[in-house]
């Protein structure tokens, strides 16, 4: 599963980034790292872009950029 497609009140934990360059630099920086726990807070009307919990800070982000992003899914509420 992507952190595209995960559903808002779910949570998964972060197995890859799939980009490179800047924008994958840019989500380490943001402590996008392999283990972390994700949680997808809401989503815009229009589904774009998504807004995510990320070490207790929310975090949105474009669905073509979070479809790089592989989680396993952990729950939903």
């Amino acid at each position: 599963m992507t952190l595209s497609e995960l559903p808002p009140g779910a949570s998964g934990i972060l197995r890859e980034i799939r980009w490179d360059g800047a924008l994958r630099d840019r989500l380490e920086d943001l402590g996008f790292t392999p283990g972390l726990k994700l949680r997808c807070l809401h989503r815009a009307p229009f589904g774009d872009p998504a807004a995510y919990e990320v070490l207790g800070a929310a975090v949105a982000l474009r669905k073509k950029d979070a479809a790089g992003i592989v989680l396993e899914e952990t729950s939903c509420i």
